[in-house]
């Protein structure tokens, strides 16, 4: 899913996380703003701020189902 014209991206981090990214660089570790996490699986806390994700974490752009379904955010103005 493409985020924004600014450059925003939606991106699930591990399965666990979802968050967003502003014009990142996939080949170097880049900053992730968390919008949900599952506590269950491991995922991040919003309350806690962003994530730097690393090589090894393994991404992939959000869906509309992952943002309705599974994480339960509202997609209103995120999506264009």
């Amino acid at each position: 899913m493409a985020g924004k014209e600014d450059g925003t991206e939606y991106i699930v981090v591990n399965e666990h996380t979802l968050g967003y990214s502003i014009d990142r660089n996939p080949s170097m570790p880049f900053t992730v703003s968390v919008l949900a996490g599952n506590p269950f699986r491991g995922g991040a806390n919003p309350k806690n701020g962003s994530i730097t994700v690393l090589h090894l974490d393994q991404t992939r752009q959000a869906t509309l189902n992952d943002l309705v379904k599974a994480f339960r955010v509202d997609p209103s103005g995120r999506l264009t």
